[in-house]
């Protein structure tokens, strides 16, 4: 999605092979007439098979809408992060942009992704503070419920930052954008790496983000290299 200081929209394109080209144009649309920015898709394919359309809702919550079967629109909004005493928090007037971590609520990140556990099939949210374009700590919330768009109010617990060792404190000077599942012990983040103040540098860094087999726990390190 793209977005400046006042608004954001979502782009729809589709193809038919996995290299992309070419891309068909479908639309250009308000996702539940709300501001979204740093977007993702969320494919549960440990259960419905369902794909999900993830974002930061004007830095109100993050929420979460079902993508229709083509992909090329949303269901309604079905779960989001906030108070469940709250359930118009998401519609709230658009924060502005960020400088830091002290005027959003708690359970507002960005550069959000979905995940589910492998093991115990709990929902996880990976994200990070809000401060511009400038990197920051991660954040990592547990879902109350195991679906991801259920019957019952969803709530999301902030169970800290799954980031560990020297350059933990601002995410290894990067920003999640996507997690990929591999096994029942690791998983694999990709992590846009903006270089501000020079972000037309931007490049990219993959980390094994790894469950501990006693507590179910998840961290990640930076490493120069490292292979499967």
């Amino acid at each position: 999605s793209g977005s400046n200081s006042s608004y954001s929209n979502v782009a729809v394109a589709t193809s038919p092979t996995l290299s992309g080209a070419p891309f068909r144009f479908h639309s250009n649309f308000f996702a539940n007439d709300l501001i979204s920015k740093d977007s993702t898709v969320f494919t549960d394919v440990a259960r419905d098979g369902r794909s999900y359309f993830v974002r930061d809702t004007a830095h109100q919550c993050d929420s979460i809408s079902p993508l229709s079967p083509a992909g090329t629109g949303l269901g309604p909004l079905c779960g989001h992060t906030g108070p469940p005493s709250e359930p118009d928090v998401c519609h709230r007037a658009y924060h502005g942009p960020g400088t830091g971590t002290q005027s959003y609520s708690p359970w507002v990140c960005e550069g959000v992704c979905v995940f589910r556990d492998p093991v115990d099939h709990r929902l996880f949210m990976l994200g990070s503070h809000l401060s511009g374009w400038a990197a920051n700590g991660a954040m990592l919330f547990v879902s109350s419920q195991k679906d991801v768009c259920g019957a019952n109010k969803t709530s999301w617990t902030y169970v800290g930052n799954p980031a560990v060792g020297p350059g933990s404190e601002n995410t290894f000077a990067a920003q999640s954008t996507f997690v990929l599942p591999w096994n029942d012990t690791m998983m694999v983040v990709m992590l846009d790496r903006w270089h501000n103040p020079n972000e037309t540098l931007a490049d990219y860094a993959w980390l094994p983000l790894r469950r501990s087999h006693t507590d179910g726990s998840w961290t990640m390190r930076w490493v120069d290299s490292w292979s499967f």
